[in-house]
């Protein structure tokens, strides 16, 4: 409430219907009082009369002892009173002094509020800044907890170090934020686009709805990592946010780290030259891959860019090419031997008019080739090289294979699905 209104309220207990008790009850005894010392010299008006008679001087005697001790009675009260009023006084103005000090405190720290959201405002330039906004601001902060007493000053200090963690957070986003600018060259507007879609990708708002699960500072992070990976991204910050966050689901579906995830990502985009647009689609493949073949996506991304740019001339999919990587992977070759076999194969037979239909390269038709030579280890030697000749074989062998897993492979959502999957385990 102290933040909120720009004051601090401490509410008393018992002061004021205390007081206003008490206020009365003096008034009533002091009224009695008054009616006791008027009846006193009334009596001691007559007194004079009741002196003619023993009787009357008896009289008088109680009267007068019993009148005595009551005022005494009420002289005792209205000390009794007076301490305590004076001890409700005492409160009362200590209670203001506590009212005071939290309102200048309360004000001091509104100062430090204003002085942290402008550096803020201007940290993009200074990141010092926000830290010794920072620091003056926890000092601050922390004097209310003084002025409160030690009750309060125990979840003054938990706040104070919540602002804190926040505070370092803010701090750690400006230094990523200014890392990104400077690799990106990013005006104004595309930083502003970038930051936000970080903010918005942390809390499940990104295009594909899937929560991330890491702070925004880290997915500024994977900004990074993806600019350096595709610089032709860094005059798109629209594409740059796609290709991000597309990288972040995959690490999230395959349970792996980020900069896995976009080396993975990157560089098989990078090999078939494909646009921002696609990258949903090739993370769905890879993740399908992982899901339904032997290899895991490593796997993939190891052994698809050792052949990628052959593929693409080739105009094989990443859906048929992953495929063809799965199978390799059935059969036990490593991630590097089965790229590299492949590109190996692939460009020879590029240069093979029977692997054309209509002008156009066809890996069935390719696979339909090798499978009329597979047992003639000669002539497979000659056509692509002894250490090429077990993946032609395996590409012969496993044509019906590579169709089912191409098939799997094709307009899938495992990435998006397993990603869900693990929010909800998380």
């Amino acid at each position: 409430k102290a933040m909120a209104g720009g004051t601090l309220e401490r509410k008393d207990f018992f002061k004021d219907d205390v007081i206003s008790g008490y206020k009365e009850l003096e008034t009533v005894i002091n009224n009695a009082a008054k009616a006791q010392l008027e009846l006193i010299k009334s009596v001691s008006k007559s007194k004079g009369e009741y002196d003619a008679s023993n009787q009357g001087k008896e009289k008088t005697k109680k009267i007068v002892d019993e009148l005595a001790k009551a005022e005494a009675a009420a002289e005792k009260n209205r000390q009794t009173i007076a301490k305590s009023i004076k001890t409700i006084s005492d409160a009362e103005r200590e209670n203001l002094i506590i009212k005071e000090q939290a309102r200048r405190a309360t004000a001091e720290l509104n100062k430090e509020i204003k002085k942290t959201v402008d550096a803020m405002e201007g940290g993009r330039k200074n990141t010092n800044t926000w830290s010794n906004a920072l620091t003056s601001f926890q000092a601050k902060f922390n004097t209310i907890g003084n002025v409160l007493g030690g009750a309060v000053l125990a979840g003054v200090a938990a706040v104070g170090a919540a602002f804190k963690e926040a505070f370092n957070e803010v701090v750690k986003f400006n230094s990523k934020a200014t890392e990104l600018q400077t690799i990106t060259g990013a005006g104004v507007i595309g930083m502003i686009q970038m930051t936000s879609a970080a903010v918005k990708m942390s809390l499940g708002f990104g295009e594909s709805g899937i929560k991330i699960n890491q702070s925004a500072s880290d997915i500024l992070e994977a900004f990074k990592l993806v600019a350096s990976a595709k610089p032709e991204l860094l005059g798109n910050a629209k594409a740059l946010e796609q290709v991000t966050e597309q990288a972040l689901i995959l690490a999230k579906a395959a349970g792996t780290d980020a900069a896995t995830a976009v080396t993975s990502l990157t560089g098989i985009m990078n090999q078939f030259n494909a646009p921002a647009k696609d990258a949903g689609r090739y993370v769905n493949v890879l993740a399908a891959g992982a899901k339904f073949g032997a290899g895991e996506i490593p796997f993939l991304a190891e052994s698809i860019t050792k052949f990628g740019v052959a593929a693409k001339t080739a105009k094989q999919p990443i859906e048929e090419s992953a495929a063809v990587m799965e199978l390799f992977a059935e059969k036990g070759l490593k991630a590097e031997q089965a790229g590299t076999a492949y590109r190996n194969i692939l460009i020879k037979s590029l240069a093979d008019q029977s692997n054309y239909k209509d002008g156009v390269f066809s890996t069935s038709l390719m696979m339909d080739n090798l499978g009329k030579i597979q047992n003639n280890t000669t002539l497979l030697t000659k056509k692509f090289g002894v250490e090429n000749v077990l993946a032609a074989q395996i590409l012969a062998q496993g044509r019906q294979r590579v169709d089912e897993l191409t098939k799997s492979l094709t307009g899938t959502n495992t990435a998006y699905e397993q990603a869900e999957n693990n929010t909800k385990t998380l």
